[in-house]
């Protein structure tokens, strides 16, 4: 049975509602209240997707001024990686054995404590199977330190034509020549001194080095910072690039004997500086490795306007000409490292680089040239660090080493894996459908 009262309800209701109606649309001059804006914030907060965590520092420094392009190997096999670097106006070379634990032993047994600062790099140069550490200092020449295969007790090789390597500001090896030996090169730290700038050492395999043909530099009076090796033109040698105030790059025969090749590359004066760079294979199927540089400054040559250049990636075209791979990298910034990893584990290779005032900062590549900001590393701002990558807890992620001028000392930052969950998130709310 109907109930007469829910039925007047609800013809009560219909009314109400009509009249309301009818009397808005009665009143079509009444003037309405504007819609807020929200401003819209220049600088939005990047998500963190990929995040890193301090691990222990258990006797790592934590002051002084370190400086120099660090290395990091498993010097011990012990499954995880360990540190050199070096620390200016004091002891200069450390090395710093992990546990994976962030427990650190100090281990410079064999290596002399009069040193001062410069770069570092790791090979095994007498083919014994142990790693070895070819070592560059700002006042003595290059020096080379054999492993016994623990980490702990060095020998100095002496070799004549390493003399010849006097204040080189960074050193880098590979075997340039083709004989299957680890040869090394430097940069000249004050690079126009008697016409040197980079130098070859070719290593027989026993320990011995012979010097190659010294390569000037584009421009004289320049201020040789770092040098690093790939193969930018996919031939399967390895060539060299150095990073100053102008970029160079070099390309290799196969043989050894290299020719510059900086058409495309950046350029810039004496104010200008391209201070650090990186190699990897940033775009797969280019043909070669790319380029990455960590330029504090940059100098118009013309204008002698100086201005942030930033971070940028290059990559060597089919026509020879180097094309920036730079798409979402922050250009109008300072920047005095970068170093190149997979952090989230997806077949491309990223980016973390580290500036005068911001944190050292992760770039997420898609293998095409692009690049997202993804997080900071918090407790690296203003440290203007050296960096290095490496997997010191042994959990198969990439972990970031920052080595400071700036009195924050050595650190490890161990990657936090669980992050990734996020990152393979937005990979697939981003993948077209």
């Amino acid at each position: 049975m109907k109930n007469p009262l829910i039925e007047i309800a609800i013809i009560i209701g219909l009314l109400v509602g009509l009249g309301a109606m009818i009397f808005y649309k009665a009143k079509p001059d009444e003037p309405r209240l504007p819609v807020r804006e929200e401003p819209v914030n220049p600088n939005p907060p990047v998500e963190q997707v990929v995040a890193f965590e301090p691990l222990g520092a258990k006797n790592l420094p934590n002051k002084g001024m370190w400086r120099g392009n660090p290395a990091v190997a498993d010097l011990n096999r012990d499954g995880f990686d360990d540190i050199v670097c070096a620390i200016r106006n004091e002891e200069g070379l450390y090395v710093f054995l992990g546990d994976g634990k962030g427990n650190w032993k100090k281990s410079v047994e064999g290596i002399a404590r009069t040193l001062d600062y410069g770069g570092a790099d790791v090979a095994d140069f007498n083919e014994d199977g142990h790693l070895d550490i070819v070592y560059t200092t700002h006042s003595t020449p290059i020096r080379v330190f054999l492993g016994d295969g623990t980490g702990e007790s060095w020998k100095e090789l002496r070799d004549d034509f390493l003399s010849y390597g006097k204040i080189i500001g960074d050193v880098a090896t590979g075997d340039f020549d083709g004989d299957d030996h680890v040869d090394i090169v430097g940069i000249d730290m004050f690079s126009s001194r008697e016409g040197r700038g980079i130098l070859l050492f070719f290593g027989d395999g026993q320990g011995g080095f012979r010097l190659g043909d010294p390569m000037p530099l584009e421009r004289s009076k320049m201020f040789g910072t770092a040098v690093d090796v790939g193969d930018f033109d996919g031939d399967g040698d390895l060539d060299i690039v150095a990073s100053l105030r102008n970029p160079s790059a070099y390309l290799n025969d196969g043989k050894g004997n290299f020719v510059l090749h900086n058409e495309g590359l950046p350029t810039t004066s004496t104010g200008g500086s391209y201070f650090n760079t990186a190699v990897g294979d940033l775009v797969p199927g280019s043909g070669g490795d790319e380029i990455v540089f960590a330029a504090i400054m940059k100098q118009d040559a013309d204008t002698q306007e100086v201005f942030q250049d930033g971070l940028t990636a290059w990559t060597l075209g089919e026509d020879g000409v180097w094309k920036s791979v730079s798409k979402g990298l922050p250009e109008a910034d300072t920047f005095y490292d970068a170093e190149v990893a997979d952090f989230d584990n997806d077949g491309f290779l990223d980016i973390v680089a580290g500036g005068y005032s911001r944190a050292a900062t992760i770039f997420l590549g898609n293998g095409k040239g692009e690049w997202r900001e993804v997080g900071q590393i918090e407790g690296t701002e203003g440290a203007r660090p050296y960096l290095g990558v490496g997997d010191f807890n042994g959990d198969d992620w990439t972990d970031v080493l920052t080595i400071s001028q700036y009195g924050t000392g050595v650190k490890v930052w161990a990657r936090e894996p669980g992050n990734i969950v996020r990152d393979r998130r937005a990979k697939r709310a981003a993948a077209p459908r």
